[in-house]
């Protein structure tokens, strides 16, 4: 996931140097700013840029969760040594108390990692080492997961619910991604498994 965020950002530092070298030969030609063809074409380059990540954003994508992970530190500092195997299990109790007590994998911005931290009164950093420590998953495909636990929960008690209702339910903003963790989670798509639910349940 690192590799792919250094390709995007090498992409874009790319793309802004070339478009700065094109902007200043149409200025050394005696043409104005205001009237650059390349500055207008950057623009909207640079705009369409921030409607791809905003979409990002919204669906939840991989690669915007690798970066608020990475990027949100509200305290870098580790303990010497990292956290012993007790310490994290502790956390990680605390963390899935809450977890579902509060319901925040149903918040609907999404509740962040830093958010998470700030709630327990713990480094994030320390949260996410234990988090990945003790299941193997990062924080967001830990609430994506429970998120997907949800669902199957809802498909079960309540059959007569529509998908989408499962999906807005259970903390899912977008059909994209509810299909996209649902199918990691389980190995089915959310519209599979309801059928296989209702196969069963009529026999």
């Amino acid at each position: 996931m690192a590799y792919q965020w250094l390709k995007v950002l090498v992409a874009i530092l790319t793309t802004n140097a070339i478009s700065e070298l094109l902007i200043n030969w149409e200025i050394s030609l005696g043409k104005p700013l205001a009237k650059s063809t390349f500055m207008h074409i950057t623009a909207f380059l640079f705009l369409g840029i921030n409607l791809v990540i905003t979409y990002f954003a919204l669906q939840r994508h991989p690669l915007w969760d690798w970066m608020l992970e990475h990027t949100q530190h509200s305290n870098p500092s580790k303990t010497k040594g990292g956290n012993s195997s007790e310490e994290t299990k502790r956390l990680l109790k605390q963390f899935m108390q809450q977890l579902n007590n509060q319901q925040w994998f149903k918040e609907e911005a999404g509740f962040t990692i830093a958010m998470a931290a700030r709630a327990l009164n713990i480094p994030q950093r320390q949260l996410s080492e234990a988090i990945n420590a003790e299941t193997g998953l990062s924080y967001s495909q830990l609430m994506n997961k429970r998120r997907v636990e949800e669902a199957v929960t809802m498909m079960s008690e309540h059959p007569e619910k529509s998908l989408t209702a499962v999906m807005y339910e259970a903390g899912f903003r977008t059909k994209s991604s509810f299909n996209r963790e649902f199918s990691r989670v389980t190995g089915k798509s959310p519209s599979e498994y309801q059928q296989l639910k209702h196969s069963i349940q009529s026999v």
